[in-house]
């Protein structure tokens, strides 16, 4: 068998998808300031992925990072068993940091991922979002858009595992099995953190780009997207092969005063915190501050059912993507929050949207 990347618009997949994201933190509680177990939290995390299967998901995604407050320093391993708990949601790091890999060992790290999950695996790499939380281990090694290009051109020449071709030498009788005697296509995309540069990167080679939408306002980011499809166009690639991916942050509770309450306490939790852990600095997030981050204009999605329906729509006006991905697990939210939010965007929110963005697209 041979194992090619998938090229924008090689492959027709739903037209509106949504993506299960976790950010695989540990964080304690905000309120007791209890901790789970780092092996619970694994099991959470997989459960999650469950859930999100059930609920009509699309993709599940895991984070890499690598500071002790973060459970998933090895993605591909928490991504194998996340792949026996599933059965159909498709998988992918989210972002893999390419940097501090070698790209040939990556590539057969995710061809033996996609072989577990029985060809539902996908690659997402990018830059590192927190530079610092790399000190500890990889002080020497560059993460900026000069070194990402570096990688990637490596990367792409691994789109055939074709021992004397130009992606090295492999043994070939690792990747030859009987399955039909067809390719097998691993969706490709770059993750981009907030770097207008990362965006260029992956417009300038023709690649799907998810976009990380954390904080600010909507009209910051449009202007990544514009960059990318402007270095796409000045390198002659079709701009409508293109996919586009955005994340944002997302909670979603019965009634939107009930949400507010239940996410400010995590999410002021964590700003406070992870700057401290990366930078030595200290922040604070007061309530009304807090109301103006999750306000229309803005990138969080947290609210009500139709409030939530409201924002995804909005970014897609802004952004026109193909996948909305929601970053639902984190921050020390008690899980059986997490769970009940899952459920609720599957049963109200994915089939209101997907219907609205078909027949928007149909006008």
């Amino acid at each position: 068998m041979t194992y090619m990347l998938q090229y924008p618009g090689s492959a027709e997949t739903r037209p509106f998808e949504f993506g299960f994201h976790t950010l695989i933190n540990i964080f304690p509680d905000p309120v007791t300031g209890e901790y789970v177990t780092y092996q619970q939290r694994i099991q959470e995390i997989i459960s999650a992925a469950t859930i999100a299967d059930d609920m009509g998901f699309d993709l599940v995604i895991v984070e890499e990072r690598h500071t002790d407050d973060y459970v998933a320093p090895a993605p591909v391993v928490l991504l194998a068993a996340i792949a026996k708990a599933t059965s159909r949601v498709r998988i992918s790091t989210a972002i893999a940091v390419l940097g501090i890999s070698d790209p040939r060992r990556f590539f057969e790290e995710f061809i033996i991922l996609d072989t577990i999950s029985g060809g539902r695996a996908e690659i997402q790499v990018g830059q590192v979002s927190a530079p610092g939380s790399l000190a500890s281990y990889w002080s020497d090694i560059k993460v900026d858009e000069v070194s990402l290009a570096e990688k990637l051109k490596v990367f792409l020449r691994l789109k055939t595992l074709d021992p004397g071709g130009p992606g090295g030498s492999f043994s070939s009788s690792l990747y030859e099995t009987d399955i039909g005697g067809a390719a097998r296509v691993l969706p490709f995309w770059i993750g981009d953190c907030g770097s207008p540069g990362t965006a260029a990167v992956a417009g300038r080679l023709g690649l799907n780009l998810n976009i990380s939408i954390a904080t600010g306002k909507l009209e910051r980011f449009r202007k990544q997207v514009a960059m990318y499809k402007q270095m796409a166009a000045q390198a002659g690639h079709d701009l409508q092969s293109l996919k586009i991916a955005v994340t944002s942050y997302c909670y979603v509770a019965a009634e939107s005063i009930l949400a507010r309450n239940e996410v400010y306490a995590t999410l002021a939790h964590s700003i406070s915190n992870l700057p401290l852990k990366l930078k030595g600095n200290f922040y604070t997030t007061s309530r009304i501050e807090f109301e103006q981050m999750v306000a229309t204009d803005m990138s969080i999605t947290i609210g009500s059912p139709q409030e939530v329906i409201d924002k995804i729509l909005s970014q897609y006006e802004q952004f026109g993507h193909h996948r909305c991905i929601l970053q639902m697990d984190m921050n020390g939210m008690p899980f059986e929050k997490v769970v009940k939010s899952i459920e609720i965007i599957g049963k109200e929110v994915i089939p209101v949207v997907r219907q609205e963005i078909r027949v928007r697209r149909e006008r």
